[in-house]
């Protein structure tokens, strides 16, 4: 059996950009992808919708040239934030104020969550004991049912939720509500 010995790299030129590039590979005739890409498109007669896009063409588009200026001024305007004492302070002054109301906004919903579990319980609670209330609740949710089946259009739910609801109505009434 055998063992695995790298293949050594060696610089070949690209055989659609003439650039030269290093590979591993004795098969390998292009640079890249783009290259590889364009030669079959040239080969087989195909309009590319980017001309130019190799990695060894030296021909920039206004809007590629637009991208890196903007990305460098981003860059610079990060070290400038970032070195520059006073805008510094004030950012960080401003992050910890920002840091501060999450913190109050995750407290209060912390607090609103707790008051709800508190409310589900008590209803929870009267809800098995009170049939008047469950057969309430029940005659809500049915009306909700049929109205969406209504939106639907789902005959079959219609007169399943228009027979929940009458059942509902007469309990209701049963209990005098």
């Amino acid at each position: 059996m055998g063992y695995y010995r790298p293949r050594p790299s060696e610089v070949k030129n690209c055989k659609y950009c003439g650039i030269p590039f290093e590979t591993n590979h004795k098969r390998a005739i292009y640079c890249g992808s783009s290259c590889r890409t364009l030669a079959y498109n040239a080969r087989h007669g195909h309009e590319t919708e980017k001309a130019g896009s190799a990695k060894g063409d030296l021909n920039f588009s206004l809007q590629s040239v637009g991208t890196v200026a903007t990305g460098a001024g981003i860059a610079a305007v990060a070290n400038h934030l970032l070195h520059d004492e006073p805008a510094h302070r004030q950012v960080m002054a401003e992050l910890a104020t920002i840091r501060q109301q999450q913190v109050a906004l995750a407290a209060k919903v912390q607090q609103l969550t707790e008051g709800q579990k508190r409310t589900s319980t008590y209803i929870d609670a009267q809800m098995s004991t009170d049939p008047k209330l469950q057969a309430a609740f029940a005659l809500t949710v049915a009306r909700q049912n049929l109205q969406i089946a209504q939106e639907r259009g789902d005959v079959a739910k219609i007169e399943e939720f228009t027979r929940q609801i009458q059942a509902y109505q007469v309990k209701t009434l049963l209990f005098g509500r």
